[in-house]
Parts: structure tokens; C-alpha cells; sequence
């Protein structure tokens, strides 16, 4: 008995050690899902809107640039949602699948029910999103229109901002809002495409659908890509192994592909290495294998060209907010990774330069450098404090790493509202102080009134009447316990010093232990938690002296004397030395392997 419970404590040491061994080999970063629920309007009115149902040729161009895993369903609604295509991982069948199942798309429905389209599309999403980013593309042309009654159309607008939003905002969802019409609820779209850090957008007619699904998917969809430079030029990297090149063009244009060795591809190339789609406006070209070099496309440059990578050498920028608020900072922060590992080889980082390039559309702004971040080795850090106009604008992150280059596309939303928003966080009472200021300049006096939502998951909202307190409206606002999250939404009335009524806009504010969490040094931030767990070797002594003295005065039986404890915390104590040394050893190897792969990478790339 007594070997088998030595026996023990070695296996409890060793599967400790393994468990360890286990954890350092993991070295990957894990990719986070990407879901995307798309929601097409086929009410009536889009004979009106979209005669020539040009939603057919957009949702193609959709189709073909879904990238392969990501999991995507089509519904279609009017006066009730049904299934186009069926939520599921994205490959060739689901594509196919979703090709033959276009011609169904209508425009014979008599209503439009968005809060049912929602609901349906939504509903295998529950609780809080976890390791993936859920996205639901809608497009329609109407206003909520459930039934002839205007009270029922009312009641179920009001369902979707006070049952649904909340829930999107948990569940993680971001609502990417097209707008096909002037009749459309452009302020409801709005509404749920910036509380939930999603994108609006209004179409004058459908011609533009085709540029707008793919503006709208990018939202949704992050993508590896390289920049196109003048005369379509653009450049491949040895790390690449395939790239797709989407290219708009006007019908009676030709589209060729040059190679760097001036092989040329074009759409009835014979090769297993070459796949092309065309339609009236674009070709889509996808080269496995590609040659490195410098490719160029034979047609017209287009903003909306992009050739996308799939490659192991990744650029990624930590998620931005589709929406900031005109004087709020803006924080980049981006690194790169080889196989999922994350490169901090000096070697390599120190010949890539990163930027960050602004565009409304008319005009171009300087360029902001990214540089290195002296606290997490292999990050790049930059933070745009000077204030942006309100509107929308372009930005293109690149990376020149001098024999390769990477791009990262985002749109972002400058808003301006005439409330500001501050709080201050209590940490003893772990709870936040939230003010809301009106510019006098614009609201009128004694004409606002403000009232909160707060929505936590599982919990019903609950809405609380902000009081005035001199010139700005305060309340306080208790933390949720553990990692449960709090977002607060506002609904403010006023007029202006005209008279004429309106809503001003106030982003959501997030109440959660992030809030609350001391800003420390790494270093400093572990050190409580290893005290925490550590047992103090005085306690050892005295339960092993205890034990000791117990098993002297207790009989025991022959056939079994019960545990050493002395002989355990023995062996206990030298399989921890073991464990430390191997670790020791195990982790440097791991970084010469490391250092070796960078190294290899940047000879690759040299």
C-alpha cells in the first residue's frame, strides 16, 4: 500500500508535468469564427426598388468571395422569414448549394417583418459569443411592417430596440444595415448598425448593390490582403499560397492576369492552378501556387478592386470600433504571425514599416506610424488623439516589410453629437458614475430629457430616468458581478433653439471588471496570484510532523500502514525540481525552434 501510494504522488507529478509540457506546446493563437447571417428583403415594393432584381448578381458576388469555413446562411423575408441556404460552414457544396438556390429570390411578399427575420436568423446564437464574431447583413427597402395596423407596426419596432438590440449587444452580434430605398427606416438601421458596432449604408438605386454586399462583407469578414499600386501592380510574397484578385470592370473591357515571368491567365485558361468567375461587372480570379513577384491586372483601376491572400505570414490589427465619437483617442495596436505564432524575431520586425492612411473619399490626411511597442515585445502601437470630423472615412493600415507587404481595410464613423458623455469609475464601490452634458449652443434649454437602458444577459432591460443636476444629467450605475456585462443605451429627446424637435445620438456605454482592472505591469500582475496559491512551508511541516506523530500513536494494520506523507512530500518536492528543470529546458529549446523558423521565415522573405 505504501508503494502504490508513492506511486500516486508520481502520477499526480508527472500528469502535472505533461499537463505543462501540454501547455507550452500550444504556441498557435487561435482564429476566432466568423458567422454571418445574411437577410434578404423580397416584400412587394422591391418591384419598385429593384426591378431588375439586381439582388440576384450581389448575392452572387457574396457567394464566390465567401472564404471557405466561415459559416453563412441566407434567409429571405416579407410577411415571414424562410431559408434561402442553411447556416453551415462555407466550402465548394454550400457555394453550390447557394448558386441554384438565387433564382428564388423574389419580389412577391406582402409585408416586411424585420423583427421575425432577425429573430429566425438569430436564433441558434445564445449566450455570449465566445470565441467567434457574428455578424447579420440586412437589406430592405420599408419601414417594420408586420400588418395593416400602424399600432402593431409600432409595437413590433419597439420589440426590436428593446428586446432584440440588447440581445444582439450580449450575444456579440454587429448589424451590418443596407438601406435599399428613401422609404426605408434609415433611423432604425442607423440605430442598430452603431449600437452594435455594425455599418449603415443608404443605396440611391440597385445598380450600386453588387459594390455595396462587398463593402458591407468586408465589415464582416477580415481578410488577409495586398495593396494594389498604380496601373493594378501588385505584389507576391513567397509566403503566399494562393491569392484572389476581384476586379470591376465595364462589359466590354477584357481582364487578363500578367505573371511576374509575363505568363498570361485569362478566363479560358486551361490550368488546375487558375479558377475564374466572371458576371457583367467584375472577374473574380483565384491562382493557387502563384509565382512570387510582381503581378499586374490588364484592366481599368477601381477603388473597389482588392486581391486578398491566403498565406501562413499574417498581419493582424486588433479589432477597431466602427464608431468613434469626435474627440475620443484612437488606439491601434497590430502584430504579425507565422503559422499562428506570434513573430518578435528584431531581425525581421525592425525592417517592417506600419501605417495608417486616411481617406474620406476626397481627401487624403497624413499618414499615423505605428511603432513598436516597448512593453509587449513583436506589437506595433500607435494613438490618433487629434479630433476627426464628423463622417465617414477609409483607412488602410499597411505593412512594408521590404519584400512583402500587407494591408488591413476599415471603415470608420466619426460621430458628433451635441451630448457628451464621461464617467468616473468608483473601484471601492464598483460602480461608475455616468455624465451626460448637452452643448447649450445646440439643445435648448430645460427641453432634454434622457433615459437609460440597461441590458445584461439573461436578465430582463431595465430603464431608468436619468435625473438633471444643473447643467448635465448624472446617474450611477452598480458593475455587474463576475464576468456578466453591462451595456447601457441611451435614448435622449430635445429640441433645438429653434424648436424643432430630435433624437441626438449617445453610443452605449460597457459596464464590466475591465473597467474596474488596475493598470499594472505584467509582471507586477502575476506575482499576487502565485502568492495566492503557494502553501506556506511552515503549514507543510506541521501537517507532515502531525501526520507523522498521529500514524505513531494510532495502530495500524500490517497489511496496509497507511501513507508516508514525509516520503511523499519527498518525492513530491524532487518531481517539482524535475518539473522545473525540464520546463526550463523544454522552454528554451522552444525559443531556439522559434528563433530558428523567424529566421528561416526571414531568409524566405530576403
Amino acid at each position: 500500500m505504501l508503494m502504490y501510494n508513492k506511486f500516486k504522488v508520481f502520477l499526480l507529478g508527472l500528469g502535472v508535468f505533461l499537463g505543462f509540457f501540454s501547455i507550452l506546446g500550444r504556441a498557435e493563437v487561435a482564429t476566432p469564427a466568423t458567422e454571418i447571417a445574411i437577410l434578404i428583403d423580397v416584400s412587394g415594393s422591391m418591384k419598385l426598388n429593384d426591378p431588375h432584381n439586381l439582388r440576384v448578381p450581389a448575392l452572387k458576388l457574396l457567394i464566390n468571395v465567401l472564404p471557405e469555413q466561415v459559416k453563412a446562411g441566407i434567409w429571405l423575408f416579407a410577411e415571414r422569414p424562410s431559408v434561402l441556404v442553411p447556416m453551415a460552414p462555407v466550402d465548394a457544396a454550400w457555394k453550390q448549394q447557394a448558386l441554384r438556390a438565387l433564382p428564388q429570390v423574389n419580389s412577391n411578399g406582402l409585408f416586411t417583418d424585420i423583427e421575425a427575420a432577425m429573430t429566425a436568423a438569430t436564433a441558434s446564437w445564445s449566450g455570449v459569443q465566445g470565441n467567434s464574431t457574428r455578424n447579420v447583413l440586412l437589406l430592405t427597402d420599408g419601414m417594420v411592417d408586420v400588418a395593416k395596423d400602424a399600432a402593431l407596426n409600432q409595437a413590433s419596432k419597439t420589440r426590436i430596440m428593446t428586446a432584440l438590440l440588447p440581445k444582439f449587444q450580449q450575444q456579440g452580434v454587429h448589424l451590418q444595415t443596407i438601406a435599399l430605398s428613401g422609404n426605408a427606416d434609415s433611423q432604425l438601421l442607423q440605430k442598430l448598425a452603431s449600437a452594435t458596432q455594425g455599418w449603415n449604408e443608404t443605396v440611391a438605386s440597385a445598380e450600386q448593390l453588387e459594390r455595396m454586399f462587398l463593402k458591407m462583407f468586408k465589415q464582416a469578414v477580415v481578410q488577409p490582403a495586398v495593396p494594389l499600386q498604380q496601373g493594378n501592380k501588385f505584389s507576391i510574397d513567397p509566403s503566399i499560397k494562393e491569392f484572389s484578385a476581384l476586379v470591376f470592370r465595364k462589359s466590354d473591357k477584357f481582364t487578363e492576369l500578367l505573371s511576374p515571368s509575363k505568363q498570361r491567365y485569362s478566363r479560358g485558361s486551361q490550368s488546375k492552378l487558375v479558377q475564374w468567375a466572371s458576371e457583367s461587372n467584375y472577374d473574380l480570379m483565384t491562382i493557387k501556387e502563384p509565382e512570387p513577384g510582381e503581378w499586374q491586372i490588364s484592366a481599368d483601376m477601381d477603388p473597389d478592386n482588392q486581391v486578398t491572400i491566403v498565406t501562413d505570414l499574417q498581419f493582424v490589427l486588433d479589432p477597431l470600433p466602427k464608431y468613434f465619437m469626435k474627440f475620443s483617442p484612437i488606439k491601434f495596436r497590430a502584430h504579425f504571425t507565422d503559422k499562428g505564432a506570434l513573430i518578435t524575431q528584431d531581425s525581421l520586425l525592425k525592417l517592417i514599416d506600419v501605417r495608417v492612411k486616411f481617406s474620406d473619399g476626397v481627401n487624403e490626411y497624413p499618414d499615423l506610424q505605428l511603432q513598436a511597442d516597448p512593453t509587449a515585445p513583436g506589437y506595433f502601437i500607435a494613438t490618433l488623439d487629434q479630433p476627426i470630423e464628423k463622417g465617414s472615412y477609409l483607412l488602410k493600415i499597411l505593412a512594408d516589410g521590404k519584400t512583402f507587404v500587407r494591408e488591413v481595410n476599415h471603415t470608420l464613423g466619426i460621430l458628433e453629437s451635441p451630448i457628451s458623455l464621461s464617467s468616473e469609475v468608483d473601484a471601492e464601490k464598483y460602480e461608475v458614475r455616468l455624465s451626460l452634458t448637452p452643448d447649450a449652443k445646440v439643445i435648448a434649454e430645460n427641453s432634454l430629457s434622457i433615459q437609460a437602458q440597461l441590458n445584461q444577459l439573461g436578465q430582463e432591460p431595465t430603464l431608468v430616468d436619468i435625473p438633471q443636476h444643473g447643467d448635465h444629467w448624472q446617474f450611477t450605475v452598480a458593475a455587474p458581478s463576475g464576468d456578466a456585462q453591462m451595456i447601457v443605451n441611451f435614448s435622449a429627446k430635445a429640441k433645438t433653439l429653434a424648436g424643432e424637435e430630435f433624437t441626438p445620438e449617445v453610443q452605449p456605454f460597457v459596464v464590466d471588471a475591465q473597467l474596474f482592472a488596475p493598470v499594472k505591469p505584467p509582471a507586477a500582475v502575476s506575482e499576487p496570484k502565485q502568492a495566492e496559491h503557494t502553501i506556506k512551508p511552515v503549514s507543510e511541516t506541521e501537517h507532515a510532523t502531525a501526520t507523522l506523530e498521529a500514524e505513531s500513536h494510532s495502530p495500524v494494520e500490517a497489511s496496509d500502514p497507511g501513507p508516508n506523507w514525509l516520503m511523499s512530500s519527498v518525492i513530491a518536492l524532487v518531481i517539482n525540481i524535475l518539473c522545473g528543470l525540464a520546463a526550463y529546458f523544454v522552454l528554451r529549446s522552444l525559443k531556439q525552434k522559434t528563433i530558428a523558423k523567424q529566421a528561416q521565415l526571414l531568409g524566405r522573405l530576403s
